[in-house]
């Protein structure tokens, strides 16, 4: 019953949205399930129009009460149409409809219809009405290009009255590059027209009457009428949208210019500090060994934090240059055996699996499209950190996949010691550690390195813990087509 209310309540407010022109007591509007076709309400003069209760329409769908399909555009703009409508006794009437895509009860997509008699003329102010309050500029044109009628906001868009429109051939409100080539199109167009969209995908522009061109959207539809066929033009200028567009756009080109430069300097830094450092350490080593225990037991400390220092600086520069290189040097994305790729993983962390006592089990993996090399890197990591962070209990690492649409999402979980919630985004951020250098090794480098190899390839990398129960990371990467 609620969710019959939210259908009455969506074709009262569309109602409401046409003001004056309808009333509600004589508005005949259907709303459809847009998934299934079947009529959900309908308003009291819909229902009598075609001789059928309320309580019978759930028997209606669509189709068996219109003769052509719901064509709504692509743009969510309305569309104009003329069809045949069908009645619960077989008896057909011509009509114009007005199809609109709409959402009832903030989740339900629903297919609003508004119908009017054709052949009644004690409508056709009506139906004026309907396109003066109708939200974007309507131009219908006849089947010879000529403008046959306007609505109040295609005059405020395009700076002309309707007197100046009417009569004259739509390429008025083009840009004149595009005259020429548009009266092939409309010949086409007329020769076999269907609702859809204008332009194919193509940037479309309309004129003013003082030269200013600006973009626009277009949904054509054509419809029937005593005048011979006529083709409604829904006209949406679309300028705000396109100069968000273009700010997006620009925003993003000089962010990917900005990682780039970040990620070059990051290498060259990090390669060209290497030579001084290897010769840094290599003199603090040298120090350490000649004269340990010939100084005091002062020095003796301070070379050893020196020693110290240098070789987590020279582990820190190494881990920058493979975070690096994750987009600079990656080989190209082929399908590749990831149950192969996890094998040898498992072989070359052979000892530390043994010395850890842990178990390790996995599914069988499917095939991927990655990269090779880092999909090796990226299991690696992932193991490396289970068997790192444990518990006092025996390691229990699992590698799982399941197939999520176009992708395969992989699941590596542990009964480690887990992680605290706030701490959940934290892990992937570059050299972020969450204990003490003295407690577990390595630099904090891995998982952000993880999150690079897994974006790289189009997927995510997430992770779920609990702390003292253990922590399972899942990332998505694109199955092979075909399989």
């Amino acid at each position: 019953m609620a969710v019959a209310r939210a259908y009455e309540f969506e074709a009262q407010r569309w109602c409401r949205h046409l003001g004056p022109v309808v009333e509600s007591s004589a508005a005949q509007i259907y709303v459809f399930d847009a998934l299934t076709g079947r009529c959900l309400y309908a308003t009291p003069a819909a229902c009598v129009a075609i001789d059928t209760p309320l309580e019978a329409l759930s028997e209606l769908n669509y189709d068996n009460l219109f003769s052509e399909p719901f064509r709504p555009s692509q743009n969510g703009m309305p569309v104009i149409m003329a069809l045949e409508r069908v009645s619960r006794d077989g008896r057909r009437d011509r009509v114009s409809v007005c199809l609109m895509e709409s959402v009832a009860d903030e989740s339900i997509p629903v297919h609003l219809v508004w119908v009017r008699p054709a052949a009644a003329d004690q409508h056709d102010d009506e139906f004026r009405q309907l396109l003066e309050s109708a939200p974007d500029a309507i131009v219908i044109i006849a089947a010879d290009g000529h403008v046959h009628l306007v609505n109040r906001k295609a005059e405020e868009m395009f700076g002309y009255t309707r007197h100046e429109l009417l009569g004259q051939a739509v390429e008025r409100l083009m840009p004149e590059r595009y005259r020429t080539m548009h009266v092939g199109h409309r010949a086409a167009y007329t020769a076999q027209p269907h609702t859809r969209p204008m332009g194919g995908g193509m940037e479309l522009y309309a004129v003013r009457k003082d030269g200013g061109e600006f973009p626009v959207e277009i949904s054509l539809s054509p419809m029937q009428s005593r005048h011979g066929m006529l083709v409604t033009s829904v006209i949406r200028d679309i300028t705000d949208r396109k100069r968000a567009q273009d700010m997006l756009t620009k925003q993003a080109q000089e962010l990917a210019r900005s990682n780039a430069e970040l990620e070059q300097f990051a290498y060259v830094a990090s390669h060209d500090l290497q030579e001084p450092l290897r010769m840094i350490t290599s003199y603090v080593q040298l120090l350490a060994k000649r004269y340990r225990g010939k100084l005091d037991e002062e020095a003796d400390e301070f070379i050893h934090y020196a020693v110290d220092g240098a070789n987590r600086m020279q582990t820190l520069i190494e881990d920058l240059l493979s975070y690096s290189r994750v987009s600079r040097l990656g080989q190209d994305m082929v399908a590749t055996d990831a149950d192969s790729v996890l094998d040898d993983v498992l072989r070359d962390l052979n000892v530390t699996i043994s010395e850890a006592q842990a178990e390790v089990t996995h599914d069988a993996l499917p095939r991927v499209r990655a990269d090779a090399s880092q999909l090796r890197q990226l299991f690696q990591n992932l193991l490396s950190n289970a068997l790192k962070f444990r518990s006092d209990k025996a390691p229990a690492i699992q590698v799982t996949a399941q197939r999520k649409g176009s992708e395969w999402q992989f699941c590596v979980s542990d009964n480690g010691i887990g992680i605290e919630p706030q701490y959940h985004e934290r892990i992937f951020v570059i050299f972020q550690r969450l204990h003490a250098p003295g407690r577990y090794s390595g630099t904090g480098i891995g998982l952000a390195i993880c999150k690079r190899i897994v974006e790289r390839h189009g997927g995510k990398l997430w992770m779920t813990s609990e702390p003292g129960v253990g922590t399972t990371f899942s990332f998505t990467l694109p199955a092979v087509e075909g399989e």
